[in-house]
């Protein structure tokens, strides 16, 4: 016992994984104000066996000075900093112009699931269906959280995280 600061676990260096530890014992280094250990090499079972980049991040040392510094919303925004390889700060969601397009039309919102069909359905960003955003595979359901002129308002799942959208099917619902 008696350590201080974090330190990020790979299983080898040289690849992604190193890249993405190194900003995120840097960024939790400099959130927390404890020292940065940086990234080290060892034989785990919970890394050796995924089939992509993968890290350990030991965020701190519990029997130390590092507990009175310990902040779980700090270390998450960290963590995901240097996954995403950016400021969470300027990422802008992309969920206010369709809630606000919601309230000004006088949408209806619901919490239900949207259970898409066989085929891909095409998700967009306004009401107009015009400027497509992304799509919904099939038989993917994602929740429909309001009713815009007979268009679904959706929040579905992407590579980079939910996002919203407007789909024209209705016979998800």
């Amino acid at each position: 016992g008696g350590g201080v600061g974090v330190e990020v676990v790979v299983s080898g260096l040289g690849g992604k994984a190193e890249e993405v530890a190194k900003r995120v014992a840097a960024n939790i280094s400099n959130e927390l104000g404890i020292p940065n250990r940086g990234v080290k090499v060892m034989n785990l079972i919970v890394l050796n066996k995924t089939t992509c980049p993968a890290i350990l991040v030991e965020c701190c040392f519990v029997d130390s000075s590092d507990a009175d510094k310990y902040n779980a919303d700090k270390i998450a925004k960290a963590i995901a900093e240097g996954i995403l390889n950016t400021s969470l700060n300027t990422v802008q969601p992309t969920v206010t112009p369709i809630v606000n397009q919601v309230i000004s039309n006088g949408g209806d919102y619901m919490s239900k699931p949207y259970h898409n069909g066989s085929t891909p359905e095409p998700v967009y960003s306004e009401e107009a269906l015009i400027n497509k955003i992304g799509s919904l595979d099939p038989y993917e359901t994602c929740e429909a959280i309001a009713d815009v002129n007979n268009k679904i308002v959706v929040l579905y799942n992407t590579a980079h995280g939910k996002k919203v959208g407007v789909v024209a099917y209705r016979g998800g619902l």
